[in-house]
């Protein structure tokens, strides 16, 4: 017993990491440290997502996909919803769009909500969410398929990966649902559920301090080669470059939160990942943006010094507001998954 808390301790606390790079991230310009971000940022969630996968205690895939839908789907729907509204009357305030267009744009994020199609004017908002969903499922049915015969697990996760990261590379058309980007995620899912119990999630001050160094360095040259890894701009590089930066920067996050695994504050970041997610940008980004970038520009004069402070500051208030907010958000996402719940309706 003590020892599975002390497992969901650390792991929300890396969660929570995952979430201040990826809010970080967002908040900083094309830099170093965003290309260092952006190398592995992402991977932390999926490797998190598959180091909890538990199949078993689901009878098949239907039951499984239902508890998925309920827990990722229907709040990704609350908070597309909510940024919809929120970003319509932003540019009713700032006169950006008249009520014409802002109906029109609202339609088709809507519209983009469903079917997701990035590059278009049907993207929608919480592409990550969906994506986290939908490798689960699949997994699932890779799992039930390969009889939990793990070599041949193996085998059908890296093929898939390597025919993705051929489409990204190559292809590089953008499909419906983001299924485009499935297969080359998934492979950091499926580490997260071969590593349980292992080597690889057990601290060590040495591991940690040499994957801080290979992650920058990792970095640097990619940033000195004007490449940034992003899976949802289909940039991914090579096939061993793209797991093994990912790999390496995902050891590093895990390894912190394993040092620093009673850090509540932190801890608090992962156990509501899905709404930090969700409500930093456009929601808390586009006030607060305008404002920081209006008060440093008579601040601070260099361009660099600027664009670093701003990302930061974007970040940490971001965080501040979003943790005040929290509570009434949540609230008010319980009473909408109510309205697709029967048995929470139930219970009201």
């Amino acid at each position: 017993m003590v020892q599975r808390t002390e497992r969901i301790e650390w792991l929300d606390v890396l969660k929570g990491i995952g979430v201040i790079l990826v809010i970080l991230g967002h908040a900083l310009g094309d830099c170093y440290i965003k290309t260092w971000v952006y190398a592995f940022h992402l991977g932390i969630f999926y490797y998190a997502a598959g180091y909890t996968f538990s199949p078993d205690k689901y009878t098949n895939i239907w039951q499984f996909a239902k508890k998925k839908i309920k827990t990722i789907i229907i709040p990704y729907l609350f908070y597309s919803l909510l940024c919809i509204v929120f970003v319509a009357f932003w540019n009713l305030a700032k006169g950006q769009q008249s009520l014409t267009e802002v109906l029109e744009s609202g339609l088709n994020s809507c519209i983009g909500t469903v079917i997701m199609l990035r590059g278009s004017c049907y993207e929608g908002y919480c592409w990550f969410l969906p994506l986290i969903c939908f490798i689960n499922i699949l997994y699932f049915a890779i799992y039930a398929i390969t009889k939990k015969n793990r070599w041949v697990c193996h085998f059908v996760v890296i093929l898939l990966y390597l025919l993705g990261i051929v489409y990204q590379k190559y292809i590089g058309v953008s499909l419906p649902l983001y299924i485009d980007a499935i297969p080359v995620a998934m492979l950091l899912f499926h580490l997260g559920c071969v590593t349980k119990n292992t080597l690889f999630t057990k601290q060590t001050y040495v591991g940690f301090g040499i994957s801080v160094i290979l992650t920058f360095v990792i970095a640097f040259l990619q940033y000195r080669v004007h490449f940034r890894s992003d899976l949802y701009e289909h940039t991914v590089g090579f096939p061993i470059s793209f797991f093994v930066s990912n790999t390496i920067g995902i050891y590093m996050a895990l390894q912190l939160s394993l040092i620093i695994k009673r850090q509540k504050v932190i801890a608090h970041l992962g156990r509501n990942s899905l709404r930090f997610y969700a409500l930093h940008r456009p929601i808390v980004f586009y006030p607060l943006k305008l404002v920081l970038s209006w008060g440093l520009a008579k601040i601070i004069i260099s361009t660099e010094i600027r664009m670093y402070t701003q990302g930061f500051l974007l970040t940490i208030v971001s965080i501040a507001i979003i943790i005040l907010i929290l509570p009434f958000v949540t609230k008010v996402e319980k009473w909408f998954i109510r309205i697709f719940d029967r048995n929470e309706c139930k219970k009201c």
